[in-house]
């Protein structure tokens, strides 16, 4: 249970996000360096290679340190790691070319880091017919001794 509270702990830190639509974007909490856009999205065949077109929107004349992650059900064909610059308006663009292995959702995380400090994003990628695969529910309800209710999520 505490590995569950420390990761989850670890997730908000990070500010990471889940980004369901056609708009991908790390969470607004201040402090928040850059913006993830995805220009498009739209349901991938299984067993088939696509390239993934991101937007960065940041602070101008600057380095990202970007790296790329996935999940089971994705392959990474391109660089995991790679530095982006931004122009004079902030602007930069990266296309990572992902293989789909499994159908549902999937979730291509993307971790920058821009002058010391790390923000995370993950963009939902739809396999197939996009259903998700069915995950054991393992949450807890507990009340605190001052009466406040509480929902224990496990990580992922």
């Amino acid at each position: 249970m505490k590995t569950t509270i420390l990761a989850f702990a670890m997730v908000l830190g990070l500010g990471l996000s889940h980004a369901p639509g056609a708009l991908a974007q790390i969470s607004s909490k201040s402090g928040a360096m850059v913006k993830v856009e995805r220009a498009y999205e739209t349901s991938l065949a299984l067993g088939s290679s696509t390239s993934i077109a991101l937007n960065f929107k940041g602070p101008a004349n600057t380095a990202l340190e970007v790296r790329y992650t996935t999940d089971p059900g994705l392959q990474l064909e391109s660089t995991s790691h790679t530095v982006l610059h931004t122009n004079q308006d902030g602007l930069a663009s990266d296309s990572p070319t992902l293989r789909t292995l499994a159908e549902g959702r999937q979730y291509l995380n993307i971790f920058i880091r821009q002058n010391g400090q790390q923000q995370a994003v993950s963009v939902r990628i739809t396999v197939g017919q996009g259903k998700a695969a069915k995950r054991q529910k393992n949450t807890q309800q507990l009340t605190t001794p001052e009466g406040q209710n509480l929902i224990i999520l496990p990580s992922e």
